[in-house]
């Protein structure tokens, strides 16, 4: 299962004129697996990077992003190790920390990025009982005829 997605569309790339979305930013576009991408994505626009998460948004997300776009895939809390793609971010960060950039601004950025992220992925952790919590019950509720999907 495959779809086109940005990797990077949380809220800081999207732009709205006059309610229409707009996506910028689009080095990040790729092909994709759409159930890790819902729940990227449901994750970063709830308030996961923020270390602030809103667990109802991540629920309406889910709810708004399966009426548009139904991927029949329903068990979420099933697949959540996929919230921890931080990792690859995290190594990113430590190698431009050490240097495997050309300018020291690049640097310094990948020294607070290693900060921010390794604070994301302990976040993460400490609200993950709460989110396959929400999932389940959303879950348990598509199941008996609640919610469409």
């Amino acid at each position: 299962m495959l779809c086109v997605s940005n990797e990077d569309m949380d809220p800081k790339n999207i732009m709205w004129d006059n309610g229409r979305p707009w996506v910028i930013d689009l080095e990040c576009l790729d092909y994709g697996n759409p159930i890790s991408h819902a729940l990227q994505l449901s994750l970063q626009w709830s308030g996961i990077t923020t270390c602030n998460m809103d667990v109802e948004k991540m629920v309406a997300f889910f709810d708004g992003y399966l009426e548009a776009y139904d991927n029949c895939f329903r068990a979420y809390s099933d697949v959540f190790g996929l919230a921890y793609t931080w990792v690859e971010w995290l190594e990113y960060n430590i190698k431009r920390a050490l240097g495997a950039c050309i300018d020291e601004a690049e640097r310094m950025m990948g020294i607070s990025e290693v900060k921010n992220t390794i604070d994301r992925i302990k976040y993460i952790r400490s609200m993950e009982k709460e989110i396959k919590e929400a999932l389940d019950t959303r879950l348990r509720r598509i199941e008996r005829g609640y919610l469409d999907g």
